[in-house]
């Protein structure tokens, strides 16, 4: 019996050790499974997008499109944002003319923040790690963030100069957001977005009333 004891005592320890030396769990790609009948209702993820001196594409191609891997045909992700608010005269391609006096008088800000909720962005995954890039109007913003089958509020801050609004009162002016997703491998990472926001008052209270529910919530 005392011999029976001691041997199941030493089983223990070991399996304890062993538990304790294993290293955390390092994500080595997302399951393509994800990416097959899995379609999010409108409101996918945990946030609600703001609501006071913003546009906002709550709906539409690009966006709750549950897990989207670089290898399906609805790569990459394009996300049109509809600016209708005439502010000055324009040029051919929906960019301000002459933004300065107009930024001088108060009437649009020097910059913007595009904020949107992505989902899944592996960037601690074993390597190569998910870079996804966010295009804004053809300009680079850099890569979303995350961690795994996590939302995360991301935000990039963008020159009034790079934003289109419309040539005439009554008009509108499509702004293009385009997520090239897992630049480094095909097929291995993927990721989702609930919703972008151009956001033009004041970025740091936006955010606030955004982070009502906390910047960083699970799926």
């Amino acid at each position: 019996m005392k011999r029976a004891l001691h041997l199941f005592l030493c089983f223990s320890l070991v399996w304890v050790v062993y538990a304790l030396w294993m290293p955390a769990e390092i994500y080595a790609q997302d399951d393509p499974g994800m990416a097959l009948g899995k379609t999010f209702a409108t409101r996918s993820s945990p946030f609600d997008p703001p609501s006071k001196d913003v546009f906002v594409t709550d709906d539409g191609p690009g966006l709750d499109t549950g897990c989207t891997f670089n290898t399906s045909p609805a790569h990459p992700l394009i996300i049109d944002i509809v600016i209708d608010q005439f502010v000055g005269a324009v040029d051919g391609s929906g960019f301000l003319v002459n933004p300065a006096p107009l930024i001088a008088k108060g009437i649009i800000p020097a910059s913007i923040e595009v904020i949107m909720p992505a989902f899944d962005i592996d960037v601690n995954g074993s390597p190569p790690p998910e870079h996804d890039e966010v295009i804004f109007n053809g300009q680079n913003l850099g890569l979303l963030n995350g961690d795994n089958n996590i939302w995360l509020l991301n935000s990039f801050t963008v020159p009034i100069s790079q934003v289109k609004f419309p040539a005439a009162t009554g008009g509108t002016a499509s702004n293009r957001v385009q997520i090239n997703v897992d630049l480094l491998a095909s097929g291995r990472w993927c990721m989702a977005i609930d919703w972008v926001a151009l956001v033009h008052s004041d970025p740091a209270q936006d955010r606030a009333d955004v982070d009502r529910h906390g910047r960083q919530q699970g799926a």
